[in-house]
């Protein structure tokens, strides 16, 4: 019975079937489509974690029975023993470690040569003998961390291909071979276990049986986080894409219900007359629920295997909007039937339908049966109430009616409002959210751009120097706009309590675990003032001329900088101001230009290979050598510096001339540059050079992070692309559904219309009364939508300001953007009324008046 009156209802009401067909079918699309897509990205950025390490475990300094344990665990597909064999003393100009495994490899292929067959020779990876300016067949000589200097010799055998992992991390290690199951005192097993669905219980289990049976610590068992999430999403995209899934859900639940209201007085006359009859009040809900079921089961076979198909679609295109941190040119397909997206679609538009079903019949039983039969007769109220005869002049009888039926129906205005203002909203704070994130990303990579660094490879090779005749040999390279460069002295500072206007800096980066490892904290706390743990900057003219776009106060004369012993203070940025303003919160110590500050420099502090330890305990204030206070006049106060400083953190720093500070210590040399490029067409040029200078096994590094802001910012624009893409499916969906609900809505006022019009309104009037409807709608969403918009901005700028420290951005209230959404808000609602009213008119009043009988 229930599955003959749902077929029946279908058939009846053909064009609401339809719309109703619709919003499921474009919700299981576009969720379905997302889930897939997020699926196969999936599956893509697994292979690209297997590649850069495939290991879920990596345990330090194994003993014989937890390798034999190890061994004959089940659950564990692969694992391998890397040893370490020897490192580079710090008198070396390059540090590297020497690891030593069964096979020779690791994780890589060898792309050039062979594999070490013994101790005296070793393979590398294509990067690290670039860095060494070694090649296959080369002898590598150096001195022996593990043989306290003794200087040994190895052959280069084999060249292997790059490691990700090592690469971005700058680890040099070069690959030997042990003997054997060999278990040197400082080893790494790496752990590589099956797959499964309970893959991190497994993982978890083996990690505690590594640490109760087997007396390893905590610290020394690393899990490969990435990896293991990268393996658990692996085949399911529903968690990743809920977001998505949700709003589409919701927002076609809202479609289809409102869908289903329009024509609900036409379903409770219906529901009256089956009760009048002697149906049960069980049996409506089972009538409808089946009803809206036989509309869900195609639009959910059509939607999944559509989605399936759009998928891949996209996907070869290059299009996968899911694939954000995954290369789709490299995605290969491993699509898996989704069950987890199955169910859940089931139950959730169960539950929707289940909710309209309840809705209606509580609708249909607040009264008795023939008072609901006469539930369509809502236009003699209007017609027929007396009014004032003034008013109705005054506005016009379309205008009149259009309010009456506002007002009538309530709820369809409502659901109608809330539709339409979602979408506009979404455009509104969509280009807000465009237009801040670019300068977002402008004021991040202004800094780096064009450039490319140069920094020591070991902190304690005094051979590695730059001096001023160095710097101007690098500037007879062609296509250079500036070379600068830097040496810093590791100082101290006393500072009053008088002095503090705020530490939330130092108490944020001290929650680092590199300054807490390293440093200690960035500073020490006592009963009147701080010792605060700085430096002082020595920079050539470029690097100073540089720091005048990140000036706070003051001016900077390198002549009277050099002359009058003056400084420039830093406050390193807390706050980033987009609005270029200065933000008090900045601004750490009360010092101001034109003060005194005073920084305490020590004068036996040894930064050498011979006494490595001594940095660290200075560092930790575990060593406090003779130290002589030297006083400077403040020129100037800027936020950020020109150069990045390798193994240091930003401080209070002071910066002087290069020469200023030569005369303080005559040992100080350059060590960390950067250079800037006039042009991207001439990078290759400079850092072909550059790299010819400095690293070929001289103690320097060369790294271009134009390269990396290239990355970024094309990473940058594919999120901006994909919040598009996502923001126009949106308003499509929204677009289509709000078309047919008003289609829908002017077509069941057929029989009003046919009525008004035998009573002697013009076709004029009729159309009025239908656009005033509609623009009503435009003109209440539209407001709605600025409401919305507004709100979302608001709470996007107090997020940015707690969580990311991002201030000065502004609302936006652009006139051009809200009158855009306005016009096209009010375009839609009018071509959305124009075909309907148009076809209607066309026909015959007998046939209108007839056409709900």
């Amino acid at each position: 019975m229930y599955f003959k009156f749902g077929l029946r209802y279908i058939k009846k009401y053909e064009k609401r079937s339809f719309v109703i067909f619709l919003g499921f079918l474009l919700a299981i699309l576009i969720g379905s489509t997302s889930s897939i897509m997020k699926q196969i990205a999936n599956n893509a950025a697994l292979k690209q974690s297997i590649e850069y390490n495939k290991y879920h475990i990596i345990v330090n300094n194994v003993d014989e029975k937890l390798l034999n344990y190890i061994s004959r665990d089940k659950s564990i597909k692969n694992y391998k023993l890397v040893n370490y064999i020897d490192s580079s003393d710090i008198s070396n100009p390059i540090i590297f470690n020497i690891i030593g495994t069964e096979d020779g490899l690791i994780n890589n292929k060898i792309i050039k040569g062979r594999i070490a067959n013994n101790k005296n020779e070793i393979s590398a990876q294509s990067w690290v003998l670039k860095n060494l300016g070694k090649n296959v067949g080369d002898t590598l000589t150096y001195k022996s961390y593990k043989e306290k200097g003794l200087t040994k010799s190895l052959k280069i055998v084999g060249q292997i291909e790059n490691n990700k992992n090592d690469l971005e991390k700058g680890i040099i290690e070069l690959n030997t071979k042990s003997c054997g199951r060999e278990i040197q005192k400082y080893n790494t097993l790496n752990i590589e276990l099956k797959d499964s669905p309970q893959l991190r219980r497994s993982i978890s289990l083996l990690k505690e049986k590594i640490k109760r049976s087997y007396k390893i610590e905590e610290k020394n068992i690393i899990l490969n986080e990435e990896l293991i999430e990268a393996y658990e999403n692996d085949g399911s995209g529903i968690k990743e894409s809920l977001i998505i899934i949700s709003l589409v859900v919701l927002f076609s639940s809202i479609i289809i219900f409102s869908t289903y209201y329009v024509s609900l007085k036409d379903k409770i006359e219906d529901f009256a007359i089956l009760r009048a009859l002697g149906i049960k009040d069980s049996d409506l809900v089972k009538i409808i629920f089946t009803e809206l079921f036989l509309l869900f089961i195609p639009a959910l076979s059509i939607g999944i295997i559509g989605a399936l198909i759009l998928s891949v679609l996209l996907t070869d295109m290059g299009l996968n909007t899911m694939a954000e941190l995954v290369d789709n040119n490299k995605i290969i397909y491993d699509i898996k039937l989704p069950c987890e997206l199955l169910i859940s679609l089931i139950f959730v538009f169960t539950l929707v339908s289940l909710v309209i079903a309840l809705f209606t019949y509580f609708m249909s039983v607040r009264n008795i049966p023939i008072g609901l039969m006469k539930f369509n007769s809502g236009i003699k109220k209007i017609t027929y109430k007396r009014v004032n005869g003034k008013y109705i002049d005054k506005i016009g009888i379309s205008n009149y009616l259009s309010l009456r039926y506002l007002k009538k129906d309530n709820m369809a205005l409502f659901l109608i409002i809330i539709c339409i203002a979602l979408s506009l909203s979404q455009i509104i704070y969509q280009s807000f959210l465009n237009d801040t994130e670019k300068i977002v990303f402008e004021n991040w990579k202004n800094k780096g751009i064009q450039s490319i660094s140069v920094s020591k490879s070991n902190p304690y090779n005094e051979r590695a120097r730059m001096t001023e005749n160095d710097i101007k040999e690098i500037n007879n390279i062609n296509a250079i706009k500036a070379n600068l460069w830097s040496a810093n002295i590791y100082t101290r500072m006393d500072v009053p309590k008088s002095k503090i206007n705020s530490m939330m800096y130092f108490k944020d980066i001290n929650k680092s675990e590199y300054v807490k490892n390293v440093y200690k904290g960035m500073y020490k706390e006592y009963e009147d003032k701080y010792t605060i743990k700085n430096k002082i900057l020595a920079y050539n003219d470029d690097a100073l001329k540089y720091l005048e776009k990140d000036l706070i106060s003051g001016s900077i004369d390198i002549q009277k900088m050099k002359k009058n012993n003056e400084c420039v203070l830093l406050y390193p940025k807390y706050y980033i101001n987009l609005d270029k303003k200065i933000d008090q919160r900045n601004l750490i110590l009360k010092y101001k230009v034109g003060d005194q500050i005073s920084v305490k420099i020590p004068k036996n502090l040894e930064i050498s290979s011979k006494n490595p330890e001594q940095l660290y305990q200075y560092w930790q204030m575990n060593y406090n050598p003779k130290m002589k206070e030297e006083k400077f006049k403040i020129s100037a106060i800027v936020q950020d510096t020109s150069i990045q400083h390798q193994f240091s953190v930003q401080s209070v720093d002071i910066i002087l001339p290069y020469k200023t500070v030569k005369k303080i210590d005559s040992n100080i040399y350059f060590d960390s540059g950067e250079v800037i490029v006039k042009d991207k067409k001439n990078r290759k040029i400079v850092e072909d050079k550059l790299i010819d200078r400095f690293s070929k096994g001289n103690g320097f590094n060369v790294m271009n992070s134009l390269l990396y802001f290239d990355r970024e910012e094309s990473e940058f624009n594919e999120y901006l692309n994909i919040g598009n893409a996502k923001l126009y499916a949106f308003i499509t969906l929204s677009s289509i559904c709000l078309i047919n609900i008003l289609n829908y809505k002017i077509f069941n006022k057929r029989h009003d219309i046919g009525i008004l019009r035998a009573l002697g309104m013009t076709d004029g009037q009729i159309k009025n009364l239908i656009y005033s409807e509609a623009y009503a709608y435009a003109i209440i969403s539209t407001i709605l939508a600025w409401l919305i918009a507004i709100f979302r901005q608001i709470n996007y700028i107090n997020t940015m300001e707690k969580i990311n420290h991002v201030v000065g951005i502004r609302l936006s209230i652009s006139l051009g953007n809200y009158l855009f959404v306005f016009i096209y808000c009010l375009l839609l609602c009018f071509f959305a009324s124009y075909l309907p009213i148009k076809k209607i008119l066309n026909h015959y009043i007998s046939d209108e008046i007839r056409s709900l009988e």
